[in-house]
């Protein structure tokens, strides 16, 4: 949405997804062929009446010389090309994606090249309801070149509630319906599903918002610092608007309607709130909650090993290493790290907090990581 954007100080400090980048263009050899031929002619046609006198001759000189010095590089360029065209053909194709918001990411921490989890930082479900939305058009070109996908899964939503309900509202005066939203959204996947072949079993999934993390009195700041509100407009917010109870519920109210609408198309939803929210204080589980009063987003490593444990996600045990419940504590510990001044308390609950178990009787092969090139 227009004017929208995360601050980074707020945001989790690392990105182990492998996440797809933009690349350049390679660099086109031949324009630059052309562009050079055009500058040898002005430069040969141009030059004193004694250089004139031997026009011909010089200037097929050096033509020719041009010629064969550029054909070795078109050549190498040619081969470079081929090389990379046999390299993406022959690389494993991919068997799971998942499509999301930042909340998202922490499904990177498995690495298997048979897995791509895409994030696409602030992106909002209301943006993917757009037909020209960059994030839409890039889910649907790069879907179409996927022949062999087990598992798609969707995650966006998160932003729209937790952030964009209080940009629209505060800084433009509107409120956003997110039954409608929700139905929009699972539209869209729909579509994708659609396009597939009758033959297809491509299992299509979408994930429910995750509960508000938030103390009351950390949401205006919050608001402030992922840019959802500018400082001068962050105070105007109500305390009806910030208080937990209703932040809830407009999780619950977008989730059912989510719900309502995928079980219309038959498409999977996978929502994890029950086991995430303490059901008497309405709050994220402190096995969930990030020790920064401030971030919205939840503790990847403890969050990914419930993922794991559910039957709708057991592909993800078959692509983790045998030892992955330890790589999962060397990580979070790794995270701590990063965060001295949190609270000791939250620390030493999060230290303790069993990552379940996420073996599986063979393990996954691990990787690298997928990439798109």
């Amino acid at each position: 949405m227009s004017g929208f954007s995360y601050a980074s100080a707020a945001l989790k400090a690392k990105d182990v997804t492998p996440q797809v980048t933009s690349k350049p263009r390679p660099y086109n050899k031949q324009a630059q062929s052309t562009s050079s031929t055009s500058e040898a002619t002005s430069w040969t046609t141009n030059k004193d009446k004694s250089y004139s006198n031997n026009k011909d001759t010089n200037y097929n000189k050096v033509k020719s010389n041009y010629n064969n010095k550029n054909k070795d590089k078109d050549s190498s360029y040619a081969n470079k090309n081929y090389n990379k065209k046999n390299y993406n053909s022959n690389r494993e194709p991919l068997k799971h994606i998942i499509y999301g918001d930042s909340f998202v990411r922490l499904f990177g921490l498995i690495k298997s090249n048979k897995f791509l989890v895409k994030a696409f930082k602030g992106s909002t479900a209301k943006g993917l309801t757009r037909s020209a939305n960059e994030n839409r058009l890039w889910i649907e070109k790069h879907f179409k070149k996927q022949s062999e996908v087990e598992n798609v899964i969707f995650g966006f939503g998160n932003v729209d509630v937790h952030l964009s309900y209080y940009y629209c509202k505060y800084t433009k005066g509107v409120e956003l319906d997110y039954t409608t939203l929700a139905d929009d959204y699972v539209k869209f996947v729909a579509e994708l599903k659609a396009s597939q072949s009758k033959e297809s079993t491509t299992q299509f999934s979408i994930l429910g918002v995750y509960p508000s993390s938030l103390e009351d009195e950390n949401v205006r700041m919050s608001l402030f610092l992922y840019g959802a509100l500018p400082e001068e407009i962050k105070d105007d917010v109500t305390d009806d608007d910030i208080l937990l109870s209703n932040r809830q519920a407009r999780v619950s109210l977008f989730n059912n309607a989510l719900r309502d609408k995928c079980a219309e198309y038959e498409i999977q939803y996978i929502d994890m709130n029950e086991q995430l929210m303490n059901p008497d204080t309405m709050l994220l589980n402190d096995d969930f909650r990030d020790v920064a009063d401030m971030n919205i987003h939840v503790v990847w490593e403890t969050t990914l090993a419930l993922y794991m444990e559910r039957y709708e996600l057991q592909f993800l045990k078959s692509l983790a290493t045998p030892e992955f419940s330890n790589e999962l504590k060397a990580s979070l510990m790794e995270y701590l790290k990063t965060k001295p001044w949190a609270n000791d308390e939250k620390n030493k609950h999060l230290t303790s907090v069993s990552l379940g178990n996420t073996k599986t009787e063979d393990g996954g092969e691990g990787g690298e990581g997928y990439e798109e090139k």
